[in-house]
């Protein structure tokens, strides 16, 4: 997890960005953006990020509702509607969608549609990938309903606000890192409140953090969100997946992410550090690389790595892939990306000792052939001579 700055990056439109230059930028680009509208409340920068992430390439989910927040912030409506509207087809279940929509058409005076929009947004399924406020969703709808009249319906919303608080404080004790602290105010909320999706999905969050994997696993089934398994739920149940050694699960949570993700899969502002903390879909690539190694699916893993490699390469990923390699019989490229890997690995003893074993293979692959072309037999195949059997570049 990172933080993000606080300046905003700055490049020319017609300078030609490598693929990996490129991932990068976007990437931090975000980050900024999110900060600048939800911790300086500057949404006019916020627009001017998301411009530039435009020049860059297609733009994400999450940079679509920054732009659909910045413009709603400065009184543009009806693109904002208009671009809601379109995020909230494509996923129906994403909680900061739906409070969006639900401010805009409060802000229009579409007093039913507003209701809809947050009624939505408390019954989610799918949490919130980047700011989870149930508060906000009772109160618009209090104010939606206050406009309608229907006076039982705003006393119950504002009810449920005064029982929020214990909810407020176990999430606030969770991004602090007091987990037993989030434990104990989860426990001693109110039925309805602990009911709620986004309550239920902290209570996960907050055992996976404490280290039980094991046991939020068995939980996964009991939320409400079970049903529909959007990316922050899935990224969670693969990582517990992974920590308990279910590689074969774990991938195929870790594909189904692949398919609907573009760059990011989960982004949170944490209120406590004002951290941006992101998860991108080359995180996502070598936790299942990391599978495939473990399931001996090397080709699989191999393909992972160099899908990383364009995007975002690292001396981690190269030896990452020269250990494949090396189990593979491919001696010469190992040996290639452990020389990619020295360049910040060089004290690294997993890479000196693959060097090593690297070397010595090769030195008894060169005696061999020395002593088969001295007796003038066909020399045998080692390799990289003979990989296009197990893996083809």
């Amino acid at each position: 997890m990172n933080t993000a700055s606080t300046c905003v990056e700055f490049f020319d439109p017609d300078q030609v960005f490598g693929p990996a230059e490129r991932y990068s930028l976007m990437l931090k680009l975000t980050k900024q953006a999110v900060l600048a509208g939800y911790v300086r409340n500057d949404w006019l920068t916020v627009l001017d990020i998301v411009e530039r992430l435009t020049q860059l390439g297609e733009l994400d989910t999450t940079s679509r509702l920054l732009r659909s927040k910045a413009n709603m912030e400065i009184g543009q409506f009806n693109e904002a509607l208009a671009e809601l509207i379109e995020l909230s087809n494509s996923d129906p279940w994403c909680a900061t969608t739906q409070n969006l929509l639900g401010e805009v058409r409060l802000l229009k005076k579409k007093y039913k549609d507003a209701v809809r929009a947050f009624s939505s947004a408390i019954s989610v399924k799918s949490v919130s990938s980047l700011v989870t406020s149930e508060t906000v969703s009772y109160v618009g709808r209090a104010m939606a309903f206050t406009f309608l009249g229907r006076w039982p319906a705003v006393v119950s919303d504002m009810n449920t606000c005064s029982e929020l608080a214990d909810l407020k404080k176990a999430r606030m004790h969770y991004w602090a890192g007091r987990h037993i602290q989030c434990a104990l105010h989860l426990e001693s909320l109110p039925d309805r409140v602990k009911a709620l999706p986004s309550a239920q999905y902290l209570r996960v969050q907050n055992i996976i953090a404490s280290g039980r994997c094991d046991k939020a696993l068995l939980e996964f089934p009991k939320l409400l969100s079970a049903n529909y398994t959007g990316l922050s739920f899935l990224y969670l149940r693969s990582v517990c997946n992974f920590q308990t050694e279910d590689y074969q699960v774990c991938v195929t949570d870790l594909t189904k992410i692949v398919n609907l993700s573009k760059r990011i899969v989960v982004l949170e502002l944490n209120p406590i550090t004002r951290e941006v903390d992101l998860v991108d879909i080359c995180q996502i690539l070598k936790m299942r690389a990391a599978c495939y190694t473990n399931l001996r699916q090397y080709p699989a893993a191999i393909e992972d790595y160099e899908r990383i490699i364009y995007w975002a390469p690292s001396s981690e990923i190269y030896l990452s892939r020269a250990q494949i390699f090396f189990n593979l019989g491919l001696f010469a490229r190992s040996l290639a990306d452990i020389g990619k890997a020295e360049e910040t690995l060089s004290d690294n003893s997993q890479l000196k000792s693959l060097k090593v074993l690297c070397l010595s293979r090769l030195s008894q692959q060169s005696s061999a052939l020395a002593h088969t072309k001295s007796f003038g037999v066909p020399a045998p195949t080692f390799g990289d001579e003979g990989s296009t059997a197990v893996y083809s570049s």
